[in-house]
């Protein structure tokens, strides 16, 4: 019998099938390691990105003379210019966020797990389209954030500061977000968004934490970053 050949990999198949992953934990003082180390840990934000209408593998671009000259088998970049739209990577954190935290509010309410294709569902849209997620933002959580809103017929309000550019508010507010400038510098707009998700019952989708502190929303952002 003549063995069946398996078909090569493309580049994001082999970026996919090869993550790196952490080894052997080297840190005295730890003991495991972070759950980013972990092979599968983008396997989950993965499988939600992948509902976002606009979601695509990075492209991968060779560097065949760069290799020969660092004396390498192969060089590949990604190519993050065309990242839905707004040339970053930054543009996956806020809407993994959102979409997972939507996801949570339709089980908390129905009482059993859901999938991500059942975002776009009548009966889910219904209750999303009364949620309103906020942030503070230089820019491109903003979109982010915007952009996973919208895509689940939900509000947004991003809060800006004033060293913000007219040009960055008007991408976020094409999105659909209600814009907020509030004068100072982004702490300030950090504070004030706070504020008004705490008063109005808005869902607040942060950038940031404060030290010593993990939160939900920080995991959450952090992965939605990575893929």
């Amino acid at each position: 019998m003549v063995p069946t050949s398996k078909p090569a990999e493309t580049p994001s198949e082999t970026l996919a099938n090869h993550r790196p992953f952490l080894l052997r934990n080297r840190s005295p003082g730890l003991e495991q390691a972070p759950w980013w180390c972990d092979r599968n840990a983008g396997n989950e934000p993965l499988r939600l990105l992948q509902a976002c209408p606009r979601y695509a593998p990075t492209s991968l671009i060779p560097l065949p003379h760069t290799a020969e000259k660092l004396g390498l088998g192969e060089i590949w970049i990604k190519d993050e210019t065309q990242r839905l739209g707004i040339g970053s990577f930054k543009g996956l954190g806020g809407a993994y966020a959102v979409l997972k935290l939507a996801m949570k509010h339709v089980e908390r309410r129905t009482g059993r797990s859901i999938l991500p294709a059942e975002l776009s569902e009548p009966g889910v849209r219904s209750m999303l389209s009364q949620l309103t997620f906020s942030c503070a933002s230089d820019g491109n959580h903003g979109r982010s954030v915007s952009a996973g809103a919208r895509l689940i017929g939900a509000r947004a309000v991003v809060y800006l500061h004033a060293g913000v550019s007219d040009e960055r508010a008007a991408h976020i507010s094409r999105l659909g977000a209600a814009i907020v400038r509030v004068a100072g510098d982004y702490n300030d707009s950090v504070e004030v968004a706070a504020k008004a998700a705490s008063q109005d019952g808005w869902i607040a989708v942060p950038d940031t934490v404060g030290p010593g502190r993990t939160t939900l929303l920080a995991r959450l952002w952090s992965r939605g970053m990575r893929y």
